[in-house]
């Protein structure tokens, strides 16, 4: 009955060898069933590994079977009335069917085993040391019958061998699999340390998404990582960075709330929940739309962890992985805190941007308070010059002095307008310490030198700004100058004497853009100032040209009246003319009467009289 060479026991030893020198579970198994096989001449084996997830008997060995058979046979379901195997697994004990033909187990197998002439199988369950159901072993007979005692010794024997190769297989896997586990958490691990690292040393979103997509791709824990941000008005996940295995994926798919066909899926699920939301089998999920795009980039599972961004704005840090079940309760806790310290960093950066923000303006507004308080103090003292200067070029020197000294500026100078040559002449000036003025020309005609400020300003009767003299190109003919001398920015205002423009008040400042509204009202409040200062000279000065012909006019008439007199003496009373008894004939004095005769002119009264005194002189 025996078959094949060596014993049984010789056989056995070099099965166990073959355990110990580490050959692969498959070969170790179909050693084993051939060990059993040879005992007999028409006996086949089987051994079947058991599924304890799904609760189902597998192929492990049975190269003496039908493939046919082995392929309807694997993956078959334990239960109380399955088969042989089924039965033996489900009920933890050995079942013999001596009948496949007549056996009710048999109701579901029986014609495809007997296709194949099997007509008898016993079977028996493996079990671990802890008594853990690892498979079972069967023999098949084509003929009915029933197993000796010596073919259950086989078995038994055969049992013991594959619970080891079994056991230890299973042990080096989860080893394997502790290993693979442990480097999994290391670069897990190293993911989040080196982003949490990178976060606190970037101040831009736009750099720590980028980094953090970079980071876990680079460590090897994703295939491809993203940062999306949700747009309302378009209902689109908008990528923001991205990096690893794309390959166009992210172009390809769109992503949206409102969307029937994807808002089922984890990104949408994420953003409507605001927690992680995870596929760890993509291409099983019912709710993932963009399964073959995933596929065919080696995407196996993915999980979308929700991002609070400033403003209000809703956000994602999405993750693939390239085998299934990738995500477990270590990588959502770690990966969820990696994007809570994303969230953090942002809005922090967001804070800070926003004092940043208010400190600058609080800077600005302080500093314009400033530039205004000198300028209120500049314009305290044009009035002051304007009612103390004794002339207008003791005025026009202090104004200068003033918006120098109090308003700020680096220099200051005031111009006059020449209708005639349309030239522009400085009349006083402070600050100009490069001697700035000596080599300019101004004109407040259309020429290249009059396009400037002091020119534009007499020429348009208004104020003009520079805000940038080297980016403003009507500065051309001064800007070399004005570089030399550290200025970056020039207005000017025209001042009026009787109404018509006399010439223009001109400062310089070293700040770009440092002409605002309420320096420009200032200002031109000063060349109002400076205006009505001049108009006050010209004021003074027709009062006294006025005075002085009075004085002159009234010296005339003392002459006349003395010349009248004479007169009198010499030619007597008789031939005193009409013209001084104009004067005197409501008077009882000898002085002519003023009083009447400044009905008239009193220079032309007097030289009435003097006529009237030399015609009688020579009748």
């Amino acid at each position: 009955m025996r078959a094949g060479p060596g014993s049984f026991h010789e056989s056995q030893h070099a099965v166990l060898e073959q355990v110990a020198s580490g050959a692969s579970l498959p070969a170790i198994l179909d050693a084993i069933v051939r060990l059993v096989e040879q005992q007999s001449t028409d006996m086949l084996c089987s051994l079947l590994l058991f599924d304890p997830v799904r609760g189902t008997l597998h192929h492990g060995a049975a190269p003496s079977l039908a493939p046919a058979y082995r392929r309807f046979i694997d993956g078959s379901a334990i239960g109380p009335s399955v088969g042989s195997c089924g039965a033996a697994a489900f009920l933890r004990e050995r079942v013999v069917v001596e009948d496949i033909a007549t056996h009710p187990n048999w109701e579901g197998f029986r014609e495809e085993a007997l296709a194949h002439d099997l007509r008898a199988c016993w079977s028996t369950p493996i079990f671990s040391p802890e008594q853990e159901l690892l498979g079972t072993f069967a023999m098949y007979y084509p003929r009915v019958r029933g197993p000796s005692d010596e073919e259950l010794a086989w078995m038994a024997e055969a049992t013991h061998l594959a619970a080891i190769a079994i056991t230890r297989d299973r042990a080096e896997r989860s080893l394997r699999q502790s290993e693979a586990h442990a480097r999994h958490l290391a670069r897990l691990y190293a993911v989040s340390s080196s982003v949490n690292e990178t976060i606190v040393r970037l101040r831009d979103p736009q750099d720590i998404f980028e980094a953090a997509c970079r980071i876990a791709v680079e460590k090897g824990l994703a295939q491809l990582a993203w940062v999306g941000l949700y747009r309302e008005p378009e209902d689109r996940l908008a990528p923001l960075a991205r990096f690893g295995n794309d390959d166009g994926y992210l172009d390809a798919i769109q992503l949206g709330l409102r969307d029937e066909r994807v808002n089922r899926g984890p990104a949408a699920k994420a953003m409507q929940s605001g927690r992680v939301a995870l596929s760890n089998d993509i291409a099983n999920d019912p709710g993932f739309y963009f399964k073959a795009e995933a596929a065919a980039r080696g995407f196996r599972s993915c999980a979308m962890f929700p991002l609070r961004l400033s403003g209000g704005a809703r956000g994602l840090f999405a993750i693939y992985g390239e085998s299934t079940g990738f995500f477990g309760a270590e990588e959502v806790r770690v990966l969820g805190a990696v994007a809570d310290h994303i969230s953090q960093a942002v809005e922090s950066i967001a804070n800070e941007l926003e004092s940043r923000r208010l400190f600058a303006d609080l800077e600005e507004r302080t500093a314009q308070l400033e530039r205004t308080q000198r300028l209120y103090n500049a314009l305290s003292k044009v009035n002051h010059a304007v009612v103390r200067s004794g002339s207008p070029v003791e005025l026009l020197d202090q104004v200068t002095k003033a918006l120098v000294t109090f308003g700020g500026f680096r220099m200051a100078w005031v111009g006059r307008h020449d209708p005639a040559t349309h030239q522009v002449a400085a009349l006083a000036s402070a600050g100009d310490s490069t001697g700035y003025l000596d080599g300019i020309q101004v004109f407040a005609d259309d020429r290249p030198e009059g396009r400037g400020p002091t020119g534009t300003a007499i020429r348009e009767q208004r104020p003009y700004v520079c805000n940038d003299i080297s980016g403003d190109p009507n500065m051309a003919p001064w800007c070399e100058a004005a570089a030399r001398s550290g200025w970056r920015a020039s207005a000017a205002f025209p001042i009026r004497r009787e109404g018509e423009v006399y010439g223009a008040v001109s400062v310089y400042a070293v700040d770009v853009g440092f002409f605002g509204a309420p320096e420009v009202d200032l200002l031109d409040e000063v060349a109002r100032e400076v205006s009505f200062g001049l108009d006050n000279f010209e004021r003074e000065s027709g009062r006294r040209r006025a005075e002085m012909a009075l004085r002159e006019s009234e010296a005339l008439l003392r002459i006349a009246g003395r010349t009248a007199r004479l007169w009198g003496v010499v030619a007597g009373a008789h031939t005193q003319p009409a013209a001084l008894a104009f004067a005197t004939e409501r008077s009882g004095s000898e002085e002519p009467n003023v009083g009447y005769a400044q009905t008239f002119p009193l220079a032309t009264i007097a030289k009435i009289l003097i006529a009237q005194v030399i015609l009688a002189l020579f009748r």
